[in-house]
């Protein structure tokens, strides 16, 4: 259900939005080496997570995204670093980096709140690198 608020002078909806980096990274996926540490950077912001195969996010369950949120300091480039890492043996399997270009979104439209910053990315296997969606 969206509920609808006024701003600038027309309507608007409540759909919310958070600033940060998404990278899908589910056709190089290493899903026989569970469970691995996923470590996303952008700049000098990271998040880690770790994924095995009770995980609701886990590759078993459809194309894997992991995003990390940043603050809203506009549209901007950062650098995204990739790590996955077995977490028994703490064997690295993808290292891989790529730069993303933050770009302004407004779910609710022009005029309405709120304004986040995002970019999106997928792992290329064959050249190990993180590209712009």
């Amino acid at each position: 259900m969206l509920l609808a608020t006024s701003c600038a002078g027309r309507d608007c909806t409540l759909v919310g939005c958070v600033s940060g980096v998404a990278v899908d990274l589910a056709k190089g996926f290493p899903v026989g080496d569970l469970p691995l540490d996923v470590t996303i950077c952008a700049d000098d912001v990271c998040t880690t997570t770790t994924i095995d195969p009770t995980s609701t996010n886990g590759p078993t369950s459809g194309p894997l995204f992991e995003q990390l949120a940043l603050d809203d300091r506009g549209e901007r480039d950062v650098a995204v670093r990739l790590e996955v890492r077995s977490t028994s043996s703490a064997t690295v399997l993808i290292a891989a980096s790529g730069t993303g270009q933050l770009r302004r979104n407004q779910p609710n439209g022009k005029g309405c709140d709120p304004v986040c910053y995002t970019a999106s990315l997928t792992y290329d296997e064959a050249s190990n690198t993180l590209t712009q969606r």
